[in-house]
């Protein structure tokens, strides 16, 4: 429970004497967790200012970095610890909550786990007492504070408008997110502006402490939306065409299941190995086997797992794809009919469908925009009848100049 001390403290293991594993303060740092506590707590600021005042003031992380990310905050001020009260089993894992749209920065298409991490309920963390930094009253304080930050920012997203590429855009140089971004009334000079801006994540300077780590270009929300339906409803003129490819690849990815592996079996495997690992570090423990013994056979077993684990990846990676493929399929010519018959009329929210639908990502070069359909647009060469399927084959990009399309300005 105590293994990983939180910022402000330091771990002591347990002392051949039987004195138990515990906390001390780290004077310097725990001087900071307070007044973080205070700035939420009394002053109530946001996570951003208090990062803001962290940086204005020189402060270190834990591992020497000079900016602090909001989440490392957001964690520090949610920690039951500061209080006295260190808490283990405080988050729980469950069935993903969301369905990605796309895979985030430097992520895999498919998670590699299987699940997502929620809050517990307090009443079933275990607790342990460890010296408090600041009071109890002063904790709870901060976190309805934070609590009415969420609902704010909930409220501010709620009433933000949809956007029709909302989740799908991604800077091409430095690989972060675009957002959408209403015009300033700075910028708008007492005009009215109904429009907004896609904009990197890594232009905004006081996200990576003052510094921003990327110059790419703002675009405009309603060109560059406007652009890529364009692009859609040019690849669903020939539903027919759209319609064979998709069941080419399916019959593939189902050939390639069938000789592929077998997800349970291999998730019992990988339990098995993880008992024996338990197992083994048990017996070296206890002195039944040696180092020499101890140190060859860990390495075996932990070359074994990453094998099994990469099989699974692999493994949820076709079943993904495959629910995809049939998702598509199954809604091509209800996207087709809609883009046919209704393309005057069809409103923001089913155009979002199809986009998503469709489109795996819109991502936004200096000089070009790249629509990566989630199939090849192109017919598929004569060759790749027998080939199999490679990422690169399901992510062919289709390439818009900024220069030569006006809707990309």
């Amino acid at each position: 429970m105590l293994s990983g001390a939180p910022y402000g403290y330091r771990y002591i293991r347990r002392q051949l004497d039987g004195t138990p594993a515990h906390y001390v303060i780290e004077l310097p740092q725990a001087a900071t967790v307070k007044a973080m506590f205070q700035w939420v707590g009394l002053e109530r600021l946001s996570i951003g200012e208090v990062v803001r005042r962290l940086a204005e003031a020189g402060t270190e992380t834990a591992s020497g970095k000079p900016f602090w990310d909001r989440s490392v905050v957001w964690g520090i001020l949610r920690n039951p610890a500061y209080m006295g009260r260190a808490a283990f089993g405080k988050t729980q894992v469950r069935d993903h909550l969301h369905v990605r749209v796309r895979a985030q920065r430097h992520s895999a298409d498919v998670p590699r786990k299987p699940y997502s991490t929620i809050r517990a309920d307090p009443q079933q963390w275990i607790e342990i007492p460890v010296p408090a930094i600041i009071s109890e009253a002063l904790f709870h304080t901060v976190q309805e504070q934070l609590a009415e930050n969420r609902k704010r920012a909930r409220q501010r997203r709620d009433n933000a408008p949809l956007r029709l590429l909302q989740g799908l855009t991604v800077c091409g140089q430095c690989r972060y997110a675009y957002y959408a971004k209403k015009v300033s009334k700075a910028a708008a000079k007492g005009h009215q502006r109904d429009y907004a801006y896609y904009r990197c994540v890594g232009t905004d300077a006081y996200r990576f402490g003052g510094e921003r780590i990327c110059d790419n270009l703002q675009v405009r929300t309603d060109k560059l939306d406007d652009l890529v339906w364009q692009q859609v409803v040019e690849l669903l003129r020939q539903p027919d065409r759209l319609r064979g490819e998709y069941e080419r690849r399916l019959d593939v990815l189902e050939r390639n299941e069938k000789n592929g592996f077998d997800t349970t079996s291999l998730d019992k495997q990988r339990l098995q190995l993880e008992k024996g690992k338990s197992r083994l570090i048990d017996s070296y423990a206890d002195g039944i086997i040696d180092k020499a013994d101890f140190e060859p056979k860990m390495q075996q077993l932990k070359n074994r797992l990453e094998q099994i684990e990469q099989q699974i990846l692999e493994s949820r990676r076709h079943g993904a794809v495959q629910s995809e493929l049939f998702l598509v399929i199954n809604r091509l010519e209800e996207f087709a009919t809609a883009v046919t018959e209704r393309l005057d009329t069809i409103d923001l929210e089913t155009k979002r469908k199809i986009v998503l639908g469709l489109v795996k990502r819109v991502e936004i070069h200096k000089d070009e925009i790249v629509v990566v359909f989630r199939v090849d647009p192109q017919p598929p060469a004569p060759s790749s009848e027998n080939s199999n399927d490679s990422d690169e084959g399901l992510e062919n990009m289709q390439h818009c100049k900024r220069r030569s399309q006006s809707g990309a300005g």
